[in-house]
């Protein structure tokens, strides 16, 4: 039976991932958390013991993901970001154990207007270099891939913020220099079950087929919970927002990437956040 290693299964997409796969694979969980099947702690460098696990495919999400704070503590970002994940993988490859790696738009620096699968890559912050890295690395060795990805919006994110405000008739201060292409969990999930049922070398995208500004995002959040547009406030983004991309979206060429219609996505994304 397909055997599946989760590492940072207490992350939002792995925890979706979880859920939706179980019922196909046999699944083993690995994270800090105690709840997890194995233990691990990249900032100590201590690997989770895989012996006689007989696991055959492994998805990476563990990372660091706040751009201001990785600046801040570089030891710990790269710690969780590449050094701990790249020594796993290498664990995992010695055992043929097939990996995936789950990368991030912020590869391409912020004014990159091309960013296909094979477009030149040149990040702009410390977390899209680690990232970069990892895939470079990862992509070494046949057996794994990388899955690029768009903005995935977790159960404490700004969403939930504007909603809460909202809910209780106040104004929400919404980014119109900002841009931002949702992504459901659902799609991630689907894209990560199927490179596991056929295993594949290199690069894949997933992502809606345009983007938007947090703004138009917030407008149409208060139009499904029933408001004016009254209630949203256009804001600029401050020197604190150290990621500021031109575009939000990935092109999506090879075979195994996959691009979804931007209202698709975010209708799914305000239907999820609203029954909550």
């Amino acid at each position: 039976m397909t055997k599946v290693l989760v590492v940072g299964s207490s992350s939002t997409i792995a925890e979706h991932f979880c859920q939706e796969s179980v019922q196909a694979f046999d699944v083993v969980t690995a994270s800090s958390s105690k709840i997890s099947d194995l233990k691990i702690d990249f900032l100590n460098f201590q690997l989770p013991d895989i012996s006689g696990k007989q696991l055959t495919h492994a998805i990476i999400f563990s990372s660091a993901t706040d751009i201001k704070q990785i600046e801040e503590d570089f030891y710990s970002a790269k710690a969780l970001t590449l050094s701990g994940p790249i020594k796993l993988i290498n664990k995992l490859n010695q055992e043929g154990v097939k990996c995936m790696v789950i990368s991030t738009t912020a590869v391409f620096d912020e004014v990159s207007t091309e960013t296909t699968e094979k477009s030149n890559t040149s990040p702009s912050t410390t977390y899209g270099h680690l990232k970069l890295e990892l895939e470079r690395l990862t992509l070494e060795n046949p057996l794994n891939a990388v899955m690029r990805i768009t903005k995935v919006f977790s159960g404490n994110s700004i969403l939930n913020k504007w909603k809460d405000l909202l809910n209780d008739g106040k104004e929400i201060s919404c980014f119109e220099d900002l841009r931002v292409a949702p992504l459901p969990l659902e799609f991630i999930s689907k894209a990560l079950i199927s490179w596991i049922l056929r295993s594949y070398h290199g690069v894949s995208h997933i992502s809606p087929d345009k983007d938007m500004s947090y703004y138009e995002l917030g407008l149409h959040l208060s139009k499904k919970m029933g408001h004016s547009g009254l209630k949203v406030k256009k804001c600029k983004t401050s020197e604190s927002i150290r990621y500021k991309p031109r575009k939000a979206y990935l092109d999506c060429q090879c075979q195994h990437s996959r691009t979804y219609s931007l209202q698709n996505c975010i209708e799914i994304v305000v239907k999820e956040l609203l029954k909550v």
